[in-house]
């Protein structure tokens, strides 16, 4: 398959999202693309920025794309995707061992805001209780022996949900949309504090009638 500029700068760009402790993903991305063949000055540029920080780097990273005419997205979804898309077909062509790429989304699973792995939350628990000696939860055929083999599987089956934070405010409008309404509303209540104050003023006056009776029956007997 030749190589295609844009997909690779749309791959470097997910690494770079999802590895924010790594400084040197871009310009690791540029030196790869100077060896290549694909040198500029503003590539050049760019693969000389270790010493930069992470959003210089990525303000020289589109000035480049930009340069090279490029088709890159800047949308964080879209990058992480295309990056964890290559990790599975590098994984099934055999180019990267499973341990080392699935080590590479395994940040996935603790952030599950912008993008979902399938499957990769479950596998990850499961991977820290074998490595503890402890019963695994999800996997049930994962051993030491066969840890390989279904890290691989996980790889060709995983699915990438790019809007999980949506689905759950959904679900939670279901949730509420289920829920029965209360007894009582508000216009109910003040309609019963109403009356309840009403009911309380009548006795008032009844026991005022009674005791004026009480009196003035009281003097006519004298």
């Amino acid at each position: 398959m030749s190589f295609n500029p844009s997909k690779s700068a749309m791959i470097a760009l997910g690494k770079f999202y999802l590895h924010r402790w790594d400084k040197h993903v871009l310009v690791d991305w540029a030196e790869s693309m100077i060896a290549k063949g694909h040198a500029s000055d503003s590539m050049h540029f760019l693969s000389a920025m270790r010493g930069d920080g992470r959003e210089f780097q990525l303000d020289q990273f589109f000035e480049v794309c930009s340069d090279h005419n490029l088709v890159v997205y800047n949308v964080e979804e879209l990058a992480l995707e295309a990056y964890i898309s290559d990790l599975r077909n590098r994984v099934i062509a055999g180019e990267i061992e499973p341990e080392a790429a699935f080590a590479q989304v395994r940040p996935l699973a603790y952030d599950e805001e912008i993008i979902m792995v399938s499957g990769l939350d479950e596998l990850d628990q499961d991977l820290n209780l074998l490595d503890s000696a402890q019963p695994v939860f999800y996997n049930k055929d994962l051993t030491l022996d066969t840890r390989e083999e279904v890290i691989r599987r996980f790889f060709r089956e995983f699915t990438v949900d790019t809007e999980p934070s949506a689905k759950s405010s959904v679900s939670e409008d279901a949730h509420s949309t289920d829920t029965p309404p209360p007894f009582f509303d508000e216009n109910m209540l003040k309609q019963i504090e109403l009356a309840a104050i009403v009911f309380v003023s009548l006795i008032f006056i009844v026991w005022i009638l009674l005791f004026l009776l009480t009196v003035i029956g009281g003097f006519t007997t004298i």
